[in-house]
C-alpha cells in the first residue's frame, strides 16, 4: 500500500491528530529531497495530515554530515511552502535552540530524540537555559528530584497526588 492509501486507511478509523514522519532526504543521487515533498507534503495536506515531521536519512546506508539542526530546513520548507504545521527534529540539543526555531517560525513543533536520552530532564535543563518556569509534576516532589533542582524546597505532594 502505497502512503496515500495508508493515509486514507488510519483517517477511517482515527479522527484525532495526524501526524506523518518523512525522511525528507535520503542523501543518495536520485532520492527524496525536500523539494520532493513539497508535491508529497501537498498530497498529504490535501488527505487532511495536520503535521509532517521532518526526519532525514536512515534510507540508505550513507554518512550523513550531521550538525545542530540539520534537519530543520526541511520543516521551515514545508511550513513556509505548503501552510502545514511542520515538526523540526534533528541534534535539537538546547531550550535556546529548540526556541529559536519554534519563535522564528520554522515549526510549529520541536521533537527532541537523543537530548532527553542522554538528560530525561530535559524539559527541566530547557526551563532552567531560558529562565523558564513550569510546573512541577507531583511524583516528582517526593525524594528531593533532580527535577526541582532550580527551584527552592517545596513540601512534598500528598500520596493520593503522587498516585494519580
Amino acid at each position: 500500500m502505497k502512503l496515500g492509501g495508508k493515509v486514507n486507511a488510519v483517517r477511517s478509523e482515527w479522527e484525532g491528530p495526524l501526524f506523518v514522519r518523512i525522511s525528507s532526504t535520503d542523501y543518495v543521487a536520485g532520492g527524496n529531497t525536500p523539494s520532493d515533498f513539497l508535491v508529497y507534503g501537498q498530497w498529504m495536506k490535501e488527505q487532511g495530515v495536520d503535521l509532517i515531521d521532518c526526519s532525514s536519512g536512515g534510507i540508505a546506508m550513507v554518512k550523513v554530515d550531521s550538525f545542530p539542526g540539520y534537519q530543520v530546513p526541511a520543516a521551515e520548507l514545508l511550513r513556509r511552502k505548503l501552510e502545514i504545521k511542520t515538526g523540526a527534529v534533528g541534534l535539537i540539543e538546547t531550550g535556546r535552540q529548540a526556541e529559536e526555531i519554534l519563535q522564528n517560525g520554522r515549526a510549529d513543533i520541536v521533537l527532541i530524540g537523543r537530548e532527553i536520552l542522554k538528560d530525561p530532564f530535559w524539559p527541566r535543563t530547557a526551563a532552567d537555559e531560558l529562565k523558564s518556569e513550569i510546573p512541577v509534576p507531583p511524583q516528582y516532589t517526593r525524594y528531593g528530584s533532580a527535577w526541582q533542582r532550580a527551584l527552592p524546597p517545596r513540601p512534598a505532594a500528598p500520596l493520593p497526588a503522587t498516585a494519580a
